[in-house]
């Protein structure tokens, strides 16, 4: 397992920072036309961000999996239970992480 908070909390946020900047750039390359960072209320349940792409609405998820070790079945249970209102809806959920 690796490490948990500090640096470990730190390299996380970076990683959600960075996959931030490469689907904003997709909205500058005209392959989504709009991104929503953190939208509130249920619009952001389970989600980082909300990109419209030429190919429908993406909820992206990040998370930072080495510094809390193995998934366990539980866990996945939770993450998709916090998505299934985007995926009732329609939109399609991408569950990033880090390796």
């Amino acid at each position: 397992m690796g490490l948990s908070d500090g640096a470990a909390d730190k390299a996380g946020n970076r990683y959600e920072d960075w996959w931030t900047a490469l689907r904003v750039a997709e909205l500058l390359r005209g392959e989504a036309s709009r991104i929503r960072l953190e939208p509130p209320g249920r619009a952001g349940d389970g989600i980082e961000f909300e990109i419209e792409g030429n190919d429908g609405t993406w909820c992206d998820q990040v998370k930072d999996v080495p510094s809390r070790g193995p998934w366990k079945l539980r866990a996945t249970g939770t993450i998709l239970q916090a998505v299934a209102g985007h995926l009732a809806g329609r939109h399609k959920v991408l569950f990033n992480t880090v390796v």
